[in-house]
């Protein structure tokens, strides 16, 4: 998979005429990502972050809390099916969803054209 998203990333930026940085700059809590977000379920995900109990998690958590439930399960579950998935997969799953379920589910804006 690496290799794969490596070479995507080459193409994105020759096809942008983009050089890329050097070094990444992150302070993002790598180790408490992978612990927190390794749960099954959104619960799961939100105990660990209460668990965590870091400025990080808490601010995380908050936000989190503020989206739509039904959204951060269906996004938790693509995102947990795309691991085993090719790109072409991944894409078909996510237009499958969004045309069978974001305009049925009262959780969405449907905004016809």
């Amino acid at each position: 998979m690496t290799n794969f998203l490596e070479r995507f990333e080459e193409q994105v930026l020759d096809e942008l005429n983009l050089t890329p940085s050097k070094e990444p700059e992150t302070s993002l809590p790598f180790e408490a990502i992978s612990r927190c977000f390794r749960g099954n379920t959104i619960e799961e995900i939100f105990a660990a972050l209460k668990k965590e109990n870091s400025d990080w998690a808490n601010e995380t958590l908050e936000l989190l809390q503020k989206k739509s439930p039904m959204s951060l399960k269906l996004t938790l579950r693509l995102i947990r099916e795309a691991v085993a998935s090719d790109l072409i997969e991944c894409f078909a799953r996510e237009y499958r969803v969004a045309c069978r379920r974001i305009v049925i589910i009262q959780d969405y804006v449907y905004l016809p054209l």
